[in-house]
C-alpha cells in the first residue's frame, strides 16, 4: 500500500514537472519573438502569449526569478515611444499579471524599477495607459505600500492619480485610482 502511494506520488510530480517544462518551453519560444529585429505584430502577440502563461501557467516562479529577461523586457518595453503602442499597451497588461503574482515575483518587478514606472505612467497621454497603471499600481501596492509610501504620498503622485481617477472608467469593474487613493490613505 505504501509502495503504491509512493509510485502515485512519484508520477503526480513528474506530471507535474512535465507540465512546468511544457510551459517554460512555451515561455521562452515567446521570450525570444519579443527580440526587437521581430515585427511589432509578433511581439505584441508573444507578449500577450507570456500574459495568458504567466496566469495560466504552473509553478514558474522559480524559473522567472531566475530568468529576469521577461521582466526587464517588459519594464523597458512600456515606456518607450518608439514602440507602437498597441505592444506598450499589451505590455503593460502583462506586467499587470505579474502584479497579481507572488511576493517574490512583485518584490523582483519592484526591485527592476516598476513601481516608480508605474507612477510615472500615471501623468501618461494616453488614457488607458494611466489607467492600467493605476490598475497594476493597486496590486503591486497592497503588499509594498509601506516601501513607497512617501513617494505615493507625494503631492505629485496625489494630483496624478486625481486626474486618472477623473478618466473614463466605465468598462472597468471599480475606479483603480480611487481604490489606490483609499490604500494610500490608510498606509
Amino acid at each position: 500500500m505504501a509502495a503504491a502511494q509512493s509510485s502515485a506520488m512519484a508520477q503526480q510530480g513528474s506530471s507535474t514537472n512535465n507540465s512546468n517544462s511544457i510551459y517554460v518551453t512555451h515561455l521562452l519560444q515567446e521570450v525570444r519573438k519579443m527580440q526587437p529585429s521581430n515585427p511589432p505584430e509578433v511581439r505584441t502577440k508573444a507578449c500577450a502569449e507570456i500574459a495568458h502563461i504567466l496566469y495560466h501557467g504552473g509553478i514558474l516562479e522559480p524559473y522567472l526569478l531566475a530568468h529576469p529577461r521577461i521582466f526587464v523586457n517588459l519594464i523597458t518595453l512600456i515606456p518607450n515611444r518608439r514602440e507602437p503602442l498597441s505592444l506598450r499597451m499589451q505590455a503593460i497588461q502583462t506586467l499587470s499579471i505579474a502584479c497579481r503574482s507572488s511576493d517574490s515575483i512583485q518584490q523582483y518587478i519592484c526591485l527592476r524599477g516598476a513601481a516608480e514606472l508605474l507612477m510615472q505612467l500615471l501623468d501618461d497621454d494616453y488614457e488607458e495607459m494611466r489607467k492600467w497603471a493605476a490598475h497594476c499600481l493597486l496590486f503591486l501596492m497592497i503588499k509594498n505600500g509601506r516601501k513607497y509610501e512617501s513617494q505615493l504620498k507625494s503631492q505629485a503622485i496625489q494630483n496624478a492619480l486625481k486626474r486618472v481617477e477623473k478618466d473614463d472608467w466605465c468598462h472597468w469593474t471599480f475606479n483603480e485610482a480611487t481604490e489606490l487613493l483609499l490604500l494610500v490613505q490608510s498606509i
